[in-house]
Parts: structure tokens; sequence; C-alpha cells
């Protein structure tokens, strides 16, 4: 019979596994968001726009929560940050086409 793991071993790969599924949802969340914005971008009723917009900001937020609690390599906060200025990119000008 094979020997049981240790706790610490196998809590130590769970919390691995969970901190890759949220470096993974925050990814996502943040493709989901820039999409959001395109679909703002070229909807003709305001309050699909602005639904959207919404969301994206949602997201943003939600992604900043997760952010501060991920244990993220260079290369993901790398990524994290290039897909957050694009966000923050299409929001504001999406608020400037508003007025």
């Amino acid at each position: 019979m094979a020997p049981r793991p240790k706790y610490s071993d196998t809590r130590n790969k769970l919390a691995g596994n969970f901190n890759r599924a949220r470096i993974a949802f925050i990814k996502i969340d943040l493709d989901s968001a820039i999409t959001f914005t395109k679909v703002a971008r070229i909807a003709e009723d305001a309050e699909i726009r602005d639904r959207n917009i919404a969301n994206a900001w949602k997201a943003h937020d939600t992604v900043q929560r997760y952010m501060a609690v991920a244990d993220l390599s260079r290369e993901d906060v790398a990524e994290i940050e290039n897909k957050i200025l694009r966000l923050k990119a299409a929001l504001v000008e999406l608020s400037h086409s508003q007025k």
C-alpha cells in the first residue's frame, strides 16, 4: 500500500491549484471586460452601451480585488497590467464619446 501524502503536501498542492485558477480567472475577466467595451463601442442602443460599460467596470473592480490576494509571477503581472491598461484606455475613450 502506498504511503498517504502528508497533510501539508496536499494543502500546498491545493493552494497552488487555487492560485493558478485565480490567475486564470483574472485574465479571463479582463478579456471579458475588454469585450464588453468593444460591444459598447458599436452599440446603437444607449441601454446596451451603458450596461456593457457597467459590466466592464465591474470586471475591472473584481480584478483589482483578486490581484491583491493572488500570488503572481512577473510574467502574469506584466500580462495583467497590459490588459488593465487596454481596458482603462477603452473605458476612457467610451466616456469621452458619450459626451
